[in-house]
């Protein structure tokens, strides 16, 4: 797929997996009065399975790599990885299998937003988990537990908002929560 964009033009949106955005060409005026929605950087191979072949492959991914890729459904982050990065997997709404290492120690805001498949999540794995960002499984509507770490010490707003099946969240008797 080729996308030319013309000379002095703005593209509002992504540039990741969620294969559209907006252009508009600059005038003049301060506001541009056409909007021309587009589709780009499409992929004919759906992502079902994803696992990083090591530690580097993960850190340099784009963090917005993998949002709103709709027919991912689990993911393997490697040994040594210590943050989620924001909005990474963001409407991931096929998504029901996360596998993580111990070493993971942030969560980033939105990171796994909108996964509406997650089930179960490995919070009790993740002995080293302090932070878990704003909205991080905000709209998970079917994540149905949550055990979190003794390490904990900061939830974020909304982190769990709209997860409807949410009944139980189990705290540690060491609480360390600051926020």
């Amino acid at each position: 797929t080729h996308i030319h964009i013309k000379e002095r033009a703005i593209v509002f949106g992504y540039i990741g997996c969620e294969l559209e955005g907006l252009i508009a060409p600059c005038t003049q005026e301060e506001n541009p009065q056409h909007l021309v929605a587009l589709k780009f950087l499409q992929n004919d191979e759906a992502i079902i399975h994803l696992s990083f072949s090591g530690l580097e492959d993960f850190e340099t991914a784009n963090a917005t790599g993998f949002r709103n890729c709709v027919t991912l459904e689990d993911v393997v982050i490697p040994d040594g990885a210590t943050t989620i990065k924001r909005s990474m997997f963001y409407g991931c709404s096929n998504l029901k299998r996360v596998i993580l290492p111990k070493s993971i120690q942030v969560i980033e805001d939105y990171a796994f937003a909108g996964c509406a498949s997650l089930i179960d999540f490995p919070f009790r794995e993740l002995t080293q988990l302090e932070k878990i960002g704003d909205h991080a499984f905000e709209n998970c509507v079917n994540l149905q537990e949550a055990f979190l770490p003794d390490g904990l010490k900061s939830i974020g707003n909304a982190a769990f908002m709209n997860c409807r099946k949410l009944t139980n969240v189990h705290f540690p008797e060491e609480k360390q929560l600051e926020t």
